[in-house]
């Protein structure tokens, strides 16, 4: 229903809000960056159903789950043909790596999927002027056709959003204890008196 995706769009908004992702902008500060000629990248509402593939013709009905995604048409972005979007991930090497010492050991693997991670990437190092999608986004400081919004990090749909992630969470682990493998760069080590405590593995 109209009032479901709503409520996925508010929730969704409210992460933008929570992480410090885009703050709005409207007024002689909005037009002095339009004047000055930066790029207005269209932002988009991607509306899924996460429960629409549970539904079968004749089946029991089954309550919708909606969810709603605030995502930047990135192709559209001018002048990040020399911006590196790679972002490492492990080899199955490295992975078969994990499940032999894991093995060897009789340990359980454990794994962990971050909350909204690109949002806690490293910080934007250009000015990305969004332009928000018809109808806007649910804020009560937001006028259609006069706010704009103005992205503090990388959001879904730019094109290194995943490395400005991957590159943020491997600047915390290195300080924090792990090393990284100079061979597979998505394996890290954490070790103590030559002796390997733990290894990781990153998937962006």
């Amino acid at each position: 229903t109209q009032a479901g995706m709503l409520k996925a769009r508010e929730a969704e908004w409210k992460k933008w809000t929570d992480f410090g992702a885009g703050t709005l902008i409207m007024g002689d500060q909005l037009r002095e960056l339009i004047d000055e000629g930066f790029d207005e990248i269209p932002l988009q509402w991607v509306d899924t159903d996460k429960n629409e593939h549970l539904r079968k013709e004749g089946g029991p009905y089954v309550e919708p789950k909606y969810k709603a995604r605030l995502v930047v048409r990135g192709v559209l972005e001018k002048g990040v043909e020399n911006i590196r979007s790679d972002s490492p991930t492990a080899d199955i090497e490295a992975q078969n790596l994990i499940f032999s010492f894991a093995s060897s050991n009789k340990l359980k693997i454990k794994s962990i999927d971050i909350t909204n991670a690109y949002f806690q990437g490293e910080e934007l190092d250009r000015l990305l002027l969004l332009k928000p999608p018809r109808g806007g986004v649910p804020d009560p400081e937001f006028a259609d056709g006069e706010t704009y919004i103005l992205a503090r990090v990388p959001i879904y749909g730019t094109q290194d959003a995943g490395r400005k992630f991957w590159q943020r969470f491997r600047d915390v682990i290195t300080k924090n204890g792990f090393r990284e493998n100079k061979i597979a760069k998505a394996l890290y080590v954490i070790e103590k008196d030559n002796k390997v405590l733990g290894l990781m593995v990153t998937h962006v």
